[in-house]
């Protein structure tokens, strides 16, 4: 009797999809009452605990199970899965693990292991079981699946996008494959072939608000603001009540330019999700790019009240502080970017610029900022925005030859962006290369042309070119009415425009003055030590840089002139010490023996 109640019980057990998880667990107690020396009993009430998402109790009846049958293959597998949801990945890996050495032809047990070893970030294992999954069964999508997954995992894209293909040859209408193919082109970058993809998807589940919201993320990711924007508006359609539609909305809002929208979309979802993170991030964003940086700043305090320890947050901030005015606080919120993520380049370059600015009346202090900006450079040697960053702060002091450098590398690194062409005419402008300075603004104005500045530069720098002369006669006559209380800074500039003219005798007079009236200023002996160089005195411009350099001796502007000067000087005196030798064994003149010699 007690086992034909049994058995009525266990069929109404296995009816999952037709109970409630609770009935299902009711079920599944009674039958273990009724026949507790059963294991597929505790295999019942096991997967109604994982139903449940009660994992702990889940793992403890597929055990009392396994006292009744030690090898049962089923209930190994499903403490694999129980222990993985609970996130005892290691325990889950050694029960699969068991499972496998009694079934080693088990394509099921190989699948799930492949998981296991993935959420652990165990890629290469979960390739190899998932290789043995596909070689077991190779007409099982599931495998290509997980196959697909560690490949993805490994970086090797273009490996898993196969893997899913080669799945969706077997059930071509697959929604799961078809979305991983998707997502793993978009993050290969194959942004137009994630958008197919994630379409097909679409044809079959029309009402998926997630991919809607996948397709608006590959539209942006090519910058399609348009599709973007209406497919995170049929997300929103879909999911009204889901914070991340109106993130992926107020996304495709700012990449149009729309920051009033986006803010408006921003807010929305934080009606959903007040404590949100992320959107509060965003809205910050949103804000600062449409000049409310008041606004933006508020948001991203709240951001940091919820989250003191994100960095992210601290460096959106600074950008915020620092494009309203507040250098102090941007400096503060800098400092805390990098104490907090040390490793990370952008909490260098946000140092960069408050420090620039505040440090801006004493030039010698110019060096701290480009300190941090090649600090940046170190940890990520590729970003373009690095360079342009050090560039201006270069022709900040007035060092335009280190200027150029970083600016020709922020344009082969990203030639076309306008920003970088911007700091090339900046540093054309500064060493009085006007030509130069005139075509990289007509690049940039190729690139922006709805940029006012770059219109009106052209312009004034043709006019620069004639106005040195009239500059130098105005530093001249205010030299002359400072004279009471001469000020190093008109000298200062006025050799710098004398160099930029070539009049390099003229440039050194004013530097030997400078360095008269401060002697303690590292920046007066580096352009006495400008002026000789130019004027071929290598011997003194040594000098110059190493007088420098005891006023700043960590001063690596200094040092790398230093350097310069005494290649030159190297180069110069062994010259003629050939030219010598020449002479005293051939009879040539100096003349002849030159040929071909160059600098």
């Amino acid at each position: 009797m007690s086992i034909q109640v049994a058995g009525i019980t266990v069929g109404r057990a296995v009816k999952f999809r037709e109970r409630t998880l609770a009935q299902v667990l009711e079920d599944a107690e009674k039958t273990v009452e009724l026949w507790p020396d059963w294991w597929k009993g505790y295999q019942r009430l096991g997967n109604a605990y994982t139903g449940l998402r009660r994992y702990e109790d889940a793992i403890g009846a597929y055990n009392r199970g396994l006292e009744f049958d030690p090898e049962n293959i089923a209930l190994r597998q499903n403490l694999g899965i129980a222990s993985r949801k609970a996130g005892k990945l290691r325990e889950a890996i050694a029960y699969e693990s068991d499972a496998i050495k009694l079934a080693p032809e088990n394509h099921l047990l190989y699948s799930n292991r492949s998981l296991s070893f993935a959420s652990s970030g165990k890629y290469e294992q979960a390739l190899e079981d998932a290789e043995k999954t596909v070689e077991l069964k190779p007409d099982w999508w599931k495998g290509y699946k997980r196959l697909g997954n560690a490949y993805k995992s490994l970086g090797r894209y273009e490996e898993a996008i196969t893997a899913y293909q080669r799945g969706l040859e077997f059930e071509p209408d697959n929604q799961e494959l078809r979305q991983a193919l998707a997502n793993a082109a978009r993050t290969a970058g194959q942004f137009r072939e994630a958008v197919e993809h994630e379409s097909d998807v679409i044809v079959f589940v029309p009402e998926n608000h997630l991919l809607y919201f996948n397709r608006s993320l590959s539209y942006a990711s090519f910058g399609n603001y348009e599709q973007a924007l209406e497919a995170a508006k049929k997300t929103v359609e879909l999911k009204p009540s889901w914070w991340k539609g109106y993130q992926r909305l107020g996304y495709a809002y700012r990449g149009l330019g729309r920051y009033e929208e986006a803010i408006d979309a921003y807010k929305r979802g934080l009606e959903f999700d007040p404590q949100n993170i992320a959107l509060r991030q965003d809205l910050g964003n949103a804000a600062r790019r449409a000049g409310k940086f008041r606004e933006a700043i508020e948001h991203e305090s709240d951001g940091i009240m919820l989250a003191p320890g994100n960095h992210s947050l601290y460096s959106n901030r600074s950008l915020s502080n620092a494009s309203f005015g507040n250098y102090k606080q941007a400096l503060e919120d800098a400092e805390k970017t990098v104490e907090l993520k040390p490793d990370w380049w952008i909490g260098y370059q946000r140092l960069g610029m408050p420090i620039q600015v505040l440090r801006a009346r004493d030039a010698g202090q110019f060096r701290e900022a480009i300190e941090h900006e090649s600090d940046a450079i170190i940890l990520a040697p590729k970003n373009h925005s690095l360079y342009a960053n050090r560039s201006w702060s270069y022709a900040s002091f007035g060092n335009y030859e280190q200027a150029l450098e970083d600016a020709e590398k922020t344009v082969e690194l990203k030639p076309d962006w306008w920003i970088g062409y911007g700091r090339l005419q900046e540093a054309y402008r500064g060493l009085g290369r006007y030509e130069e300075a005139i075509n990289a603004l007509t690049k940039g104005l190729e690139l922006y042309p709805k940029h006012i500045g770059f219109r009106q530069e052209p312009g004034i720098v043709v006019q620069e070119a004639g106005r040195l002369m009239e500059a130098i006669e105005q530093k001249s006559d205010e030299i002359k009415c400072a004279t009471k209380n001469p000020r190093v800074y008109m000298y200062k500039n006025r050799s710098v425009l004398y160099d930029s003219l070539e009049k390099y005798e003229l440039a050194l007079e004013d530097a030997k003055k400078i360095v008269v009236l401060q002697p303690d200023w590292w920046s007066g002996y580096g352009r006495l030590g400008d002026a000789y160089k130019k004027l071929e005195k290598y011997e003194e411009a040594i000098d110059a840089y190493k007088k420098g350099l005891e006023c700043d001796p960590r001063n690596k502007l200094l040092e790398s002139r230093l350097l310069a000067a005494q290649v030159r000087s190297v180069i110069s005196n062994g010259r003629e010490v050939v030219f010598k030798a020449f002479r005293s064994i051939f009879g040539r003149s100096s003349n002849q023996v030159k040929v071909g010699w160059s600098n």
